[in-house]
């Protein structure tokens, strides 16, 4: 919310560099996002920092450095590959901080968005829209983080045989 508030004053009415409301051009997107961007983007990047030091400090990574590949190399394909999964947890849990920020997004920069209708039929207690609101967000996180659970399989080979194994194991 203050970080809105901020960006609305340095970059709409001090610099004159972004407009402050309105949707009708692409420029009118930019603060929005970048504040709904940036209010969850400290969380992951520490959270991602701290699982890639943790992956660091396991044995195998001492076996690869051992062979002579690049640093980079080694982060993108050993280290980063093996918390695929936990980055995809983070991403799928933050989720839910971004639907949630979208109301408070909305009201300030003046969108016309489903979460500034919720809003204005708070303060008109109309309980259909806002149980109809909830109904729609709760089912949009779970159909994320569903697909995060899916992916799962694309990320871990153990997830991978384990399914191929009921598979044949079924038939």
């Amino acid at each position: 919310f203050y970080l809105a508030l901020i960006f609305m004053y340095v970059f709409g009415l001090r610099l004159k560099i972004l407009p402050i409301m309105g949707y009708k051009s692409a420029a009118h997107l930019v603060m929005p996002a970048l504040v709904l961007g940036l209010t969850t983007s400290g969380k992951l990047i520490r959270q991602i920092r701290t699982a890639v030091l943790e992956e660091l400090q396991k044995d195998y990574v001492n076996g690869v450095r051992s062979l002579g590949l690049p640093e980079h190399t080694l982060l993108l394909r050993h280290v980063l590959k093996n918390i695929m999964m936990t980055m995809m947890t983070i991403l799928g849990v933050s989720f839910g901080w971004l639907l949630g920020g979208t109301a408070a997004i909305e009201v300030l920069f003046n969108y016309r968005g489903i979460s500034s209708q919720v809003v204005t039929s708070i303060s008109y207690r109309d309980l259909p829209m806002i149980q109809t609101y909830v109904l729609f967000m709760a089912t949009t996180f779970t159909l994320i983080n569903f697909l995060v659970d899916l992916s799962y399989e694309l990320f871990d080979p153990k997830i991978r045989l384990a399914n191929r194994a009921k598979t044949i194991k079924a038939e």
